[in-house]
C-alpha cells in the first residue's frame, strides 16, 4: 500500500485488492491500511472511486475505524471540494452516532462555505446521543462569528441535561459572540 499510496494510478488499479484488505484482515492491519490511505495527496478521481469501497468500512463496529475512514474520505479531496463538502454532509445523517459526530468533527476543520452547514450542524444540537451534540456545539464555535445565526440554538444548549453539551455551549458562545 506504501508504493500504492505513492502513485494513484497504480492505486485506482488495486481498489479491489484494498476492497479484501479492508474487510477481511484484523483491525490493526485495517488501521494501517486507512492510515496509508490518508497519506495519499489529495485527488477528488480518486476519493469519488475509493467513497464506495470505504463507505462499506462504515458499517463495521470500532469507533476508531469508522473516524479514520471519514478521515480518510475527506481527506483525499481538496479542502472545500464540492464532493467533499455533500459527502461529508451525507455522513451528518448517518445511523451511527459516532460517524455523526467524527463527520461534524471534520467539518469544523473548515470555514462553513454557506449557510446551510450551520443550519445542518444546528440540527445535531438536538441528536439523542449527547457526544453529537457536544461534536456539533464544539464546531459551531470553532466556526465562531461564521455561526452567529447558531447562537440561540447553542444558548439553549447551556441547559442541556449533559454536563459536557453545557460546558461546551459556554466556550461556543464566547466564540460565536466574538467580534
Amino acid at each position: 500500500i506504501e508504493v500504492l499510496a505513492k502513485n494513484p494510478k497504480l492505486l485506482h488499479s488495486n481498489i479491489q485488492k484494498i476492497s479484501r484488505v479492508l474487510r477481511t484482515h484484523t483491525l490493526p492491519t485495517q488501521l494501517d491500511t486507512l492510515w496509508l490511505l490518508s497519506r495519499i495527496p489529495r485527488h477528488p478521481k480518486l476519493a469519488l472511486a475509493l467513497w464506495p469501497l470505504l463507505q462499506q468500512t462504515l458499517k463495521t463496529q470500532t469507533t476508531a475505524k469508522l473516524e479514520k475512514t471519514l478521515q480518510v474520505l475527506l481527506s483525499l479531496f481538496p479542502r472545500n471540494h464540492k464532493d467533499s463538502l455533500f459527502q461529508g454532509l451525507a455522513m451528518l445523517q448517518h445511523p451511527k452516532p459516532s460517524v455523526r459526530r467524527a463527520a461534524v468533527r471534520l467539518l469544523s476543520r473548515d470555514k462553513p462555505q454557506n449557510p446551510g452547514w450551520v443550519t445542518l450542524v444546528m440540527q445535531l444540537l438536538k441528536d439523542p446521543n449527547w457526544r453529537v451534540r457536544r461534536e456539533a456545539v464544539q464546531t459551531l464555535g470553532v466556526w465562531g462569528p461564521y455561526a452567529k445565526k447558531a447562537e440561540k440554538a447553542v444558548q439553549a444548549c447551556l441547559q442541556d441535561s449533559s454536563y459536557a453539551v453545557s460546558y461546551a455551549s459556554q466556550f461556543a458562545l464566547l466564540k460565536i459572540r466574538k467580534k
